[in-house]
This record gives C-alpha cells, sequence and structure tokens, in this order.
C-alpha cells in the first residue's frame, strides 16, 4: 500500500538530484573546425575535427568531378568557336558579302524615306480640296454635281431596341435595289464585327429621336423629344446609369462568296454587357429576315456566318450554327459522309460557322510568343528563345530583324504574323540536309530542327493556301487536310501544351466551314469560281478600314457619323469595283487572286480525309469560354507548371550583387509578347546557363527523393525571359532567377561482363518523362511532358559528352525507339550524376527546404521516373533524403523494454507503468487508455464531511469557505478501509454497511482505472 506521503517523498528526492547534477562543471564542446588555425597539425585534432574534415575534402571531390565533366565540353565549344571566327575573318578578306550578312548587323539611316513626304502632300489636299483640284484637272464630277445627282447609300440608324424592320429596310435599299436581277444565285456569308466610337448621345432630325443609347437598356426610355421634359429624362437615366451611352458600334454585313462588295445589314450601338443569348436573338433575325425579304431568292442562301476573335460571339455561334447533324437527306450528305471524322454539326439550313483566317495566323504567332511556347515532337517546347537561336541564321535576317519579328510594337498586325511563319516555314526548308543527317554530333541540334520542322509544316499547310496564288482548289483542300491531320495527332498527345482549346476549335472550324463551302459551291454551280479567301469576315474588316480612312482614322466620331461614313465606304467601294485601277490596296492581308482563276475542280475525296475531334459539346456557359486567346493564354499560363514553396532562405553576403532593373515589362507589349533582354545574348561566355542546355535537380516521387535530369526551356530574371544568364548569379543565395525546363527520359548502361568495375553512364533516349492529364468535363485523361519550374539556386549545370548508338553494345536498342533513325546521343557519368546530388542535398540543406515542398513529380510510367537500372533498382537516389521522407511519413514504432509492446508514445507507456507500480496495480493494464486522460484527481471525502459548504458561484459567492482535506481518486479505497471500516467495498471488503451511491462512484471510478 502506498499513500501520497511517499510519492511526494520521491518527487523531492528527484528535483533534489537534478540540483546536483546541473551543479556538476559542464563538459567545454570541441571548437568548430572553422574556429581552428589553418596551421594546426593534424595529429592533434580529435576524431569529431577529423571527420568534419573529412567531409569537406568530399564536398570539394563532388565539386571538382562535376567540374571537370563541364570543362571537358566547354574546351570542345571553345575549339567550335574558333572555328567559326576563322570563318569569319576568311569572309572579310574574301569580301564574301552574302557571308557576312549572316553574323554582322546591317545599319541603315534613319532618315525620313520618299514616301513620308508623299503622304504629306497627300495630308494636305485632301478632303474637299482634292476634290476640287481633281475637278479642274481631270475635270471629274465636283461636289454640288454628284449630291444633285447621284444617290448615295444610306443605312437605318438603330433607335432604341433592335427590331425587325431594321434589317428589312437595310436589306432592301442597300442590297436588293442594288443588284442587278440578271445576276446568278451565289453563296452568302453573313459577319459580324465591332467598331469603335465617341461616347456621346445624337438627335436625328429626320425623326425626332436621340440616338447614341445602346440597344440593350434603351427600352427603358423613350426616345422621342416631345417636349423639354423629355430631353430632361433621358438625361437624368444616362446620368443614373439606367440607360448607357454606346461605347462600340456593332455591324453585321453580307459578302458574296467571288465577290469583293460588302452590304452593312445592321449598325447598333452596344455598351458590352451583351451576352451570349442577347447575341444568339440577332444573329437569328439576321438570318432570318434575309429569307423574309426575299434576298435568298434573289441573291442566294446563306452558307456561313463568320466572326474573328469575339468570345460572345463565339458563344452564340457555337449554339445556333453547331447544333444538329446533318440530315442524311441533303444534297451534301453523300459526300462529306465518306470523310472520317469531319464534324457534321450545322445550324438551320445547314448554315455553318467561320473563323477568321487572319485572326488565327495572329494567334498561332502569340501562342509561340508566349512565355509556354508550344509543345511539339514528343514533348520539346517551341518559344522566342529557340526560334530566336535559330531565326538569325537566315540570310534575311540579324538579330535585330528577328527581335523584331518575334516581339512587335503591335502584336495585332497581319502582315507581321505572316512574316514570321514565313521565316519559319523558310528556315525549315534551308536545314533540310541537317534534318536528314542521322549521324550528326550536335544532338540537341538536329532534335530542335526536327522540332521546327513539324511545327513549319503545320504553317505552312494552314498559310500556304491563302497566299500562293499558284495553287489549285484542289491542292488548296489537301494542305487543309494536311493541317487536320497533323494538329490532330499533336493535339491528342499533348492538348493544352501543343495548342489551346479554343485555338484548336477556332481552327478546325475554319477548315470546317472551307469545304462545306467549296461543296456547297459545286452543288449551286460547278462551273463558278470558288476563293478559299472570301471565306472569314475580311471584307467587313476593309469596310472597317475605308471608314477609318475617310475620318482620317480619327475613333472619335459620333453614331450618326459612323454611319454616314460607312455608307460613303459603300460607295467608294462601289467605284473602285468599276475601276480596279483606282484602288490603292491596304495594309491587311489581301487574298492573292490569279488574273484568270479556274474553276473549282472535282476532287477526289476518299483521298482527302479530314479529322475533326468531337470537341462540340463545349460548354458555353462557363466563364472561361468568353475570354479572349489572349487572356486565356495567360490564365493557363503559369497553371500547368508546378512551383516549389521554399523558405525564405538567408542572403549570401559573398555573393555579387545582382542586375538591376525594373520588375515589369515596359508599356507597349503585353504579358503574353513582352520583349527579351539580348543584352546577354553572346554565346562565347563561358560562364553563361543558356536556354536549351542541360540542369539537375532534387524531384520528390512518391517516397523516394532522386535526382533528374532536365532540358531548360526559359530562363526568368525579375519577370523577364532571359536567353542566358550568369552562373554566378544563378547560384547565388539571393538570386531570383527561375528555370523551366522538361524532365527527360535516360536509360543507363548495362553492367560490364568484365570482371573489373565500371561506372555505368546515363544515355538520352529523346524522350520525355510524361504524366496523367485530366481532360476537363470528363474522365478521360491523356499524357503530357512533366514541366517544372525551380529557383535556380537548388539546380546544377551540367554538360554531357556526346556518344554514337551504333558503337554500343552496353545498350538495348529497343529502349531507344524515339531516336527515329539518328545514331548519335549524349551522356552523362555515374559519377558525376552521383557528385550532383551529394551537392544538391547540401543546398537543401543549407536553404532549410522543406521535404514536402520539394517538386513532386506523379509519371504515367513509373519505369520512367525515378530513373533505375537495368535490374529494376533506383539508379540515382538521395539515400539522406529519401530516410528522412520515408520517417516523416510514417509513425515512430518503439518497442518497451519493459513488456515487449510496440508503443507509438514511449513516453505515455512508461508512465503508465510507473503509475502501476506506485499503485500497487496489476501489469494487465489496456493500452488503448494511454491517450485518455487522467482520472487520479483529489476528491472530498463526504463520508468524513457530511455536510460540505456550496461551492462558490453567482448565487454563494459571498459564502464562507472551510478547508477540507481531500483524497487522491486512486487512494481513496485505502482511505475507507482506515478511516471508515464500518462499509464495505466491493473488491476489497465483502462484509459490512454498504456504501452511499455517493461513495460508489469514488471505487467505481478505481475499479475502471485498474481494467
Amino acid at each position: 500500500m502506498v499513500y501520497p506521503s511517499q510519492s511526494i517523498l520521491h518527487i523531492h528526492l528527484i528535483r533534489v538530484l537534478d540540483q546536483s547534477i546541473a551543479t556538476l562543471p559542464r563538459l567545454r564542446a570541441p571548437p568548430a573546425v572553422n574556429d581552428l588555425k589553418a596551421h594546426t597539425n593534424y595529429k592533434y585534432l580529435g576524431l569529431v575535427h577529423m571527420q568534419d574534415i573529412a567531409k569537406i575534402y568530399a564536398a570539394q571531390v563532388k565539386e571538382l568531378k562535376l567540374q571537370a565533366c563541364n570543362n571537358s565540353q566547354k574546351h570542345m565549344t571553345s575549339l567550335t568557336q574558333l572555328d567559326d571566327y576563322n570563318c569569319l575573318l576568311m569572309a572579310i578578306s574574301e569580301n564574301d558579302v552574302p557571308h557576312l550578312q549572316q553574323v554582322i548587323k546591317i545599319t541603315l539611316d534613319n532618315g525620313a524615306s520618299v514616301r513620308e513626304v508623299v503622304n504629306k502632300l497627300e495630308d494636305a489636299i485632301e478632303g474637299c480640296q482634292l476634290l476640287y483640284a481633281l475637278n479642274h484637272q481631270i475635270s471629274i464630277p465636283s461636289i454640288r454635281t454628284l449630291r444633285a445627282r447621284s444617290t448615295f447609300t444610306t443605312i437605318m440608324p438603330t433607335i432604341g431596341p433592335i427590331r425587325p424592320e431594321q434589317f428589312d429596310e437595310n436589306i432592301r435599299n442597300i442590297i436588293l435595289n442594288t443588284r442587278d436581277g440578271t445576276t446568278s444565285l451565289c453563296g452568302v456569308s453573313f459577319m459580324i464585327n465591332k467598331l469603335a466610337l465617341e461616347e456621346m448621345a445624337i438627335h436625328f432630325g429626320k425623326y425626332n429621336m436621340i440616338g447614341g443609347l445602346c440597344w440593350k437598356h434603351s427600352n427603358l426610355v423613350d426616345p422621342v423629344l416631345r417636349t423639354y421634359d423629355s430631353a430632361v429624362q433621358i438625361a437624368q437615366k444616362i446620368h443614373t446609369q439606367e440607360v448607357h451611352l454606346g461605347k462600340e458600334v456593332t455591324v453585321i454585313g453580307m459578302a458574296c462568296f467571288s465577290e469583293d462588295e460588302l452590304y452593312p445589314v445592321l449598325v447598333a450601338l452596344t455598351c458590352k454587357t451583351e451576352n451570349a443569348a442577347d447575341m444568339e436573338v440577332i444573329l437569328t433575325r439576321a438570318i432570318k429576315h434575309w429569307g423574309a425579304t426575299g434576298a435568298d431568292t434573289c441573291v442566294g442562301p446563306v452558307w456561313s456566318f463568320a466572326t474573328d476573335g469575339d468570345a460572345t460571339c463565339h458563344a452564340a455561334g457555337h449554339r445556333l450554327f453547331v447544333k444538329k447533324p446533318l440530315s442524311s437527306d441533303s444534297l451534301l450528305y453523300a459526300t462529306l459522309s465518306d470523310m472520317p471524322r469531319l464534324n457534321t454539326l450545322t445550324g438551320d439550313n445547314e448554315v455553318t460557322l467561320d473563323l477568321d483566317f487572319k485572326h488565327i495566323f495572329k494567334c498561332i504567332c502569340t501562342l509561340i510568343r508566349s512565355p509556354a511556347g508550344i509543345t511539339l515532337n514528343n514533348g520539346c517546347i517551341i518559344n522566342t528563345m529557340m526560334l530566336l537561336r535559330y531565326l538569325i541564321w537566315l540570310p534575311a535576317q540579324d538579330e535585330a530583324s528577328v527581335t523584331k519579328l518575334l516581339h512587335p510594337d503591335d502584336p495585332q498586325d497581319v502582315p507581321h504574323a505572316i512574316k514570321l511563319m514565313q521565316a519559319i516555314v523558310t528556315f525549315s526548308k534551308s536545314q533540310q540536309a541537317s534534318i536528314d543527317n542521322s549521324f550528326s554530333t550536335d544532338i540537341d541540334l538536329r532534335a530542335d530542327l526536327m522540332s521546327i520542322k513539324l511545327l513549319s509544316d503545320i504553317m505552312e499547310s494552314i498559310l500556304l493556301l491563302f497566299i500562293n496564288i499558284n495553287l489549285s482548289l484542289t491542292e488548296q483542300v489537301q494542305y487543309l487536310s494536311r493541317y487536320a491531320h497533323l494538329s490532330f495527332a499533336i493535339f491528342r498527345s499533348h492538348r493544352r501544351a501543343f495548342m489551346p482549346y479554343q485555338l484548336y476549335y477556332n481552327t478546325h472550324t475554319m477548315v470546317k466551314n472551307l469545304v462545306f463551302c467549296i461543296w456547297k459551291q459545286q452543288i449551286l454551280d460547278p462551273g463558278e469560281k470558288f476563293f478559299v479567301g472570301d471565306s472569314g469576315d475580311d471584307h467587313l474588316e476593309l469596310h472597317f478600314g475605308r471608314t477609318q480612312m475617310i475620318g482620317g482614322h480619327n475613333s472619335g466620331c459620333s453614331y450618326s457619323q459612323v454611319l454616314d461614313r460607312l455608307g460613303a465606304a459603300k460607295d467608294i467601294d462601289s467605284v473602285f469595283k468599276r475601276h480596279p485601277d483606282l484602288d490603292p490596296g491596304h495594309r491587311h492581308l489581301k487574298p492573292s487572286v490569279p488574273p484568270n482563276p479556274v474553276a473549282p475542280q472535282i476532287l477526289d475525296v476518299p483521298s482527302l480525309p479530314l479529322p475533326y475531334p468531337d470537341i462540340t459539346h463545349m460548354d458555353v456557359n462557363d466563364e472561361s469560354a468568353e475570354l479572349t486567346f489572349e487572356e486565356a493564354l495567360i490564365a493557363q499560363a503559369d497553371a500547368d507548371i508546378p512551383s516549389t514553396r521554399l523558405h525564405q532562405v538567408q542572403p549570401d553576403p559573398s555573393a555579387p550583387p545582382l542586375p538591376g532593373g525594373p520588375g515589369r515589362v515596359r508599356a507597349g507589349y503585353t504579358k503574353v509578347n513582352k520583349r527579351i533582354d539580348m543584352l546577354v545574348g553572346c554565346i562565347t561566355d563561358g560562364n553563361l546557363f543558356l536556354v536549351g542546355n542541360i540542369f539537375l535537380m532534387l524531384i520528390h516521387s512518391g517516397r523516394t527523393i532522386s535526382l533528374g535530369i532536365l532540358h531548360s526551356t526559359s530562363l526568368i530574371l525579375n519577370n523577364i525571359s532571359r536567353s542566358s544568364i550568369n552562373v554566378t548569379i544563378m547560384k547565388a543565395a539571393r538570386t531570383t532567377v527561375k528555370i523551366t525546363g522538361q524532365l527527360l527520359t535516360i536509360i543507363a548502361t548495362n553492367h560490364s561482363s568484365d570482371s573489373l568495375p565500371t561506372l555505368l553512364q546515363f544515355l538520352w533516349n529523346r524522350g520525355y518523362v510524361k504524366s496523367h492529364s485530366v481532360i476537363q468535363g470528363t474522365s478521360d485523361f491523356t499524357e503530357c511532358a512533366v514541366v517544372v519550374s525551380i529557383p535556380s539556386l537548388l539546380v546544377e549545370p551540367i554538360n554531357p559528352e556526346l556518344t554514337f548508338i551504333r558503337l554500343r553494345n552496353d545498350i538495348n536498342s529497343d529502349d531507344f525507339v524515339e531516336i527515329k533513325g539518328g545514331q548519335s546521343m549524349w551522356q552523362v557519368s555515374q559519377g558525376a550524376l552521383e557528385a550532383a546530388c551529394g551537392l544538391l542535398w547540401e543546398k537543401s540543406l543549407e536553404t532549410s527546404v522543406p521535404l514536402k515542398s520539394m517538386v513532386s513529380v506523379t509519371p504515367s510510367d513509373t519505369k520512367t521516373f525515378p530513373y533505375q537500372l537495368a535490374d529494376g533498382t533506383l539508379a540515382i537516389p538521395c539515400v539522406e533524403g529519401t530516410n528522412l521522407l520515408i520517417a516523416s511519413d510514417g509513425e515512430r514504432i518503439t518497442t518497451c523494454c519493459l513488456c515487449a509492446a510496440k508503443v507509438t508514445d514511449m513516453r505515455a507507456h512508461v508512465g503508465l507503468h510507473i503509475l502501476c507500480a506506485l499503485t500497487n496495480t496489476p501489469e494487465e493494464v489496456n493500452m488503448v487508455e494511454l491517450n485518455k486522460p487522467s482520472r487520479n484527481i483529489p476528491l472530498k471525502c463526504k463520508l468524513c464531511n457530511p455536510t460540505l459548504p456550496p461551492e462558490p458561484g453567482r448565487t454563494f459567492r459571498r459564502a464562507l469557505l472551510a478547508a477540507v482535506d481531500a483524497v487522491w481518486r486512486y487512494n481513496m479505497p485505502e482511505h475507507i478501509l482506515k478511516e471508515h471500516e464500518e462499509y464495505a467495498i466491493p473488491g476489497y471488503k465483502m462484509m459490512g454497511v454498504p456504501l452511499p451511491a455517493y461513495g460508489r462512484t469514488y471505487t467505481s471510478g478505481m475499479q475502471a482505472a485498474h481494467l
């Protein structure tokens, strides 16, 4: 039997012992290695000092191994550069001008040209002055004669909501009344676009109404000016934002295939708050009233409805014109049903959706200029960094011109986009010999050229049919088919990494519409000419261009001025149609048409299958569906790149200062089109890390941390993309450099049959580690190359060495199927990789990077990463990091030395042993109760004190308190046996007076604790 007084004595003795131990003299820790003097002899050092020195030497050996591997490759690069310098000197001495144009920048004078002087003269005599001068010089009609004898185009304004009579009036006056009834029927394409104007209200005296209000909210006010109060009411509605002034004007026009003239059908003001449902109503009314006025029988049926990049019009067009399959009764069904996977969904009366090809050209170039670039050729990324290195090889290009191509001042410049696409195609054709050379010693160069060749094939397929006047209609459709096949095959593998869903949808919608329109023309009139350039909304954009020229390119015009200028542009087009020699042309893309175009030919349909994946079930209610292409591209640019969450690292005082500069790109460049700093574009400096170089990093995959080999795709310093970065700055502790790269698949060589141990080599098989990417809205997934982004202080650059596959007998040729006929490849030794793995782990410890914050990769094929040897064991694991990761993930299981039980909390378990010993309790204790709170608390014995004073509370706050001796709960049975012998205690004493109810609770709690 143990009493509380004994426990108190034990505790007191333990405290005295602890105080005695604390007063003992402490042993002085040995000085650190850094505190020792440099001339101290090793024999005077202890074991700890020798171990620390050995670790320092081991780290130096690892660094020297990695440096030796890199220096050997640098020496080879320097020799190659010396050969280039010798070629340059020879070209200068021999006066080889074409050769010099490839390596020397051409400087042009910045003086004014003759064309600028002519433009000044034209500005001085424009308008009425020009007409007056021409009247006296070449005897053309004066302005007074024109007003009296000619009929000008008048467009009915949209005052208030859009009504049916506005469509009917414009169709009759502008189209039906001006066309000759003897003309044959032709296909009709409706198109919609918007034009900027000044926000202001206009009084139309002809109607005595106020215009300039948006059509969507103008029904909330009466536009008729009856009294002064009417004008006040309109002004109040505008002031309270119940009615809005028009910010833009929506123009719907009609153009006939094989004609160059546009006919405006609707000109309505908009406040830019319309949704897809509102646009559906407008588009439906336009087509409906085209048939109601009889224009479909006089002019021709509607074949397509074209738009540009407006997301609201896209969603409305998708709902209206991609909603039901082509009927088997249609005349098109017999032909188009033979085209595999061609999307045959159309709208009412077989109307199809059309997208402007010029807008598609701009989007493709914007995609290439984006930070993420475009993924091709089994995961290879093509971006501005790669193109900048290769396009300067063209004889007609230099660094300045290529930089302007890749980063134009106006990303909406269509001719500039076409020049970039043509430059890529030209470069690919000029490097065909290098691409075909499977024994090339430059593996990275050949891999890049093959990817650029694939990109040029895609661009040529969608570009050439619009700019080459010598192609027949069959050849144009063949190019469309080639683009559909190539884009479908790559998009099926890489999805968003190759091309955003919106751009893929737009391009295939354009291809589909052209195929439909060609066969509609075959059915309507096989002998009539058909031009692919008539698709899209080019007619409407040209009309807008003439409208802007009339106003001196001033967008600050009112609604009435827009109506007048649109009508005047229509009249000017009619003059140019009768006198083509007077048309000066325009700077937009002009479809080149041969002088005597041939009629459409009968196409061999079975040889031209057009694959078209089923992406028609697009959720048009999704918010992302109403983003512009640039906004959607920016929104997803960083979504696919996993980033690391690092703790704040301490600044390194020994590191060199980082280069200054703003963190934002200067005005004039959007996020997807920002300029790249080319001040460090010289590649002769051996201390530079270039885009495209190989680097190493530690990667977390499952329950393993291992080394990964990556191919760099972009370098970012202070939020600015760079083509190269100094290695010293890249490795500084306080650097802001971020490196993005693709994880490569590496194959290890087989062990040699010789008895001598040899280091293994690791070869790249031109493959990329891939992971599953779930397709939005479905349960399916696709495989995408793994792309990671990491701070540069946690990477190690490495220069691999060249090797030839056909000269090796220690590899399995089946593992190198991705090379596709090539023989040259690079390799990295096992010793260099192990040394780099140790250095990277030490960096992680120095910067206190949490294990959970390391880049995590889940490959679709676990054999590709972490890298494995031929027998399936891990090739380059980080042993220390893996052990810490396993220890942090699982629970620490220990075994008790007293009872041999496996427990998770040793302190609580041993405490239970001590408690049982103090209370003389058997060891049969339920281990489940370990985590429950202790029930051994002081209690008041009501047998000793039947009448206890009340506990203080709100009612008895002022009651006098009396001290009462407490008894520990576990000692209550001993207390009752000693002080109250007349009572019986279950489990201790069976004879006696039964305990009261409150007494039984004391002993029952103790019995539960003992079980």
